[in-house]
């Protein structure tokens, strides 16, 4: 699997504009920031990269600021999704932060649908996630393709996320054992390449496996989509090809007069 940004603090930056207004007590020394320093200036800072990263805007509230102390900031999502994020003094009047560890979603939706349209051909278009997955949490992602729902499951942690298909494919391997076992019952072993790894389920579309027996004589198998989570129907003839519309008929008649 690829893996996907993380939330880390930023380095610091061209920070030293900011530190006027963290300490403004410059001539009062630094006892002045005993008494807490506005955090209003840090918070921008972190609610631009959150929310950046997000994909939507992302609200930082912190207490004040204490050189002594790490701060926890809570952090919210459009959609009410809560995470924390400490803040502590840093050198040359930075404030270093970091947020707790978790995955945002629009990273995996972005990782997903690179990966299976790269890799198996299939554009997923716009990929739903959750807002936020956490660590060694599962979640589940989502994608609408030729009107099948396809469903991913999702799960984070310190390697990589990786996500699974659970809905609305037609797994190859699968498909080939449906007809590996069919031939079995006939006394027929046979090695069966059915070709890329998954297909988007929609009922009334065919395929075409191939099967090899021993002598490596080989033959094609003819598959029905059924349903829309890879339901199949294996079939030894190829489907038969619809009936042209009366009006096309009608017209091709014409042509030929």
């Amino acid at each position: 699997m690829h893996a996907s940004p993380r939330l880390c603090p930023p380095r610091p930056s061209s920070q030293r504009a900011r530190a006027a207004l963290i300490c403004v007590a410059l001539a009062a020394g630094p006892a002045a920031c005993k008494s807490g320093i506005d955090p209003a200036l840090v918070v921008a800072e972190i609610e631009i990269e959150l929310s950046e990263r997000a994909g939507s805007s992302v609200d930082v509230s912190c207490p004040l600021l204490y050189t002594d102390k790490v701060a926890t900031c809570t952090a919210t999502t459009e959609d009410g999704a809560s995470f924390s994020v400490e803040v502590r003094s840093g050198p040359d009047d930075t404030w270093p932060w970091e947020a707790e560890s978790l995955t945002f979603g629009r990273a995996v939706a972005t990782q997903i649908d690179a990966l299976y349209t790269e890799v198996h051909g299939i554009e997923l278009g716009e990929v739903t996630c959750p807002t936020l997955i956490r660590d060694d949490q599962s979640a589940r992602c989502s994608a609408q393709v030729r009107g099948v729902e396809l469903v991913f499951d999702v799960t984070t942690g310190e390697d990589a996320p990786s996500f699974q298909p659970v809905q609305g494919f037609v797994v190859a391997k699968l498909a080939a054992k449906l007809a590996i076992d069919e031939l079995a019952k006939l006394g027929v072993e046979a090695e069966v390449d059915c070709g890329p790894a998954l297909r988007v389920s929609v009922p009334g579309e065919t395929f075409t496996c191939t099967a090899k027996d021993a002598t490596g004589a080989a033959r094609p198998l003819y598959y029905e989509i059924t349903g829309n989570d890879g339901q199949l129907r294996v079939r030894s003839t190829p489907p038969a090809a619809p009936a042209p519309a009366a009006d096309s008929a009608d017209t091709d008649a014409d042509t030929e007069q």
